[in-house]
């Protein structure tokens, strides 16, 4: 929801379970029924980038996406409106990651690999013990001969086979939820290429990911953000302060002091003892002497 020409069924909650998902009934031809698609006359570019664009969305702006965007889940309406169907697997990003997510992605599209470099570390993606100047170029060597060319000049089996070498090549822990993510994003390419076999992936996500990131990333976003973290610190004052109090003691009154422990018992040492017998014996000497 919220993309202009894309909408979901409603839930019918009432019949709806754990197990059930109930939506409205919406009339629709799917997108494989090419000649039904034909027959109600839709620009089939503006379809393709239409897809595209709800998808990043779902991804990058709700964190929330449809993960099994196949053709037979997408009915096109009589109104040439774009229907989402089938809700069986979906997929979540969150904030964070779809921050770096929207950063890496415009990186691709403005060729600074040396930032999506530093993304990936900062995002733990990358061990630390790896060099961000390799993994930039290992990235240039995958991203340089595809950025700007049309989705149908572009093997999508050799860019994944060049990502899956820098994963092995540089330690990347296996994200379940960029899998996913990734998996879906060729979903989406290959059913906008069957729309619109000269539709330009890079300069269709462009300026909603310009977008997206000037405006959450921007000046403005970020003194909200720093302004709601300071608001939950101030929420959780009170809690804070109150357990604070459970720890001093009472007004007017101090707690009491442990007990000193008992000092030991000692006894004198020997050699104190031969020191006052010695010194006895010398005035008992000087007495007899003198009488």
């Amino acid at each position: 929801r919220g993309v202009p020409g894309v909408v979901v069924p409603d839930v019918i909650w009432e019949l709806t379970t754990r197990r059930t998902l109930a939506l409205e009934w919406v009339p629709g031809v799917k997108l494989t029924d090419t000649a039904g698609v034909a027959a109600l006359g839709v620009e089939r570019a503006d379809l393709a980038a239409r897809l595209v664009r709800a998808f990043l969305s779902q991804a990058i702006g709700a964190g929330f996406f449809h993960a099994d965007l196949h053709q037979g889940n997408i009915l096109l309406s009589d109104a040439g409106e774009l229907v989402l169907v089938d809700f069986g697997i979906m997929g979540r990003l969150d904030r964070r990651a779809r921050v770096y997510l929207a950063e890496i992605l415009y990186g691709l599209i403005t060729g600074n690999y040396r930032r999506v470099a530093e993304i990936h570390f900062e995002a733990g993606y990358v061990p630390p013990h790896h060099d961000i100047g390799a993994f930039a170029t290992a990235l240039r060597a995958v991203g340089e001969p595809i950025r700007g060319r049309n989705a149908r000049d572009i093997s999508v089996a050799n860019l994944l086979d060049g990502l899956f070498a820098i994963t092995r090549q540089f330690d990347m822990a296996v994200q379940p939820h960029l899998l996913l993510l990734q998996k879906t994003m060729v979903m989406v390419e290959g059913v906008a290429l069957g729309l619109d076999p000269q539709v330009n992936m890079w300069e269709v996500a462009a300026p909603y990911v310009k977008g997206w990131i000037r405006d959450e990333l921007g000046p403005e976003a970020r003194a909200a953000d720093g302004l709601m973290a300071n608001l939950r610190l101030l929420g959780r004052l009170p809690g804070l302060a109150q357990r604070l109090v459970r720890q001093l003691p009472a007004e007017s009154a101090a707690p009491p002091l442990p007990p000193l422990p008992p000092l030991p018992e000692r006894r004198p040492a020997r050699w104190a003892w031969l020191l006052l017998g010695a010194g006895l014996g010398a005035a008992a000497m000087g007495l007899a002497l003198a009488g």
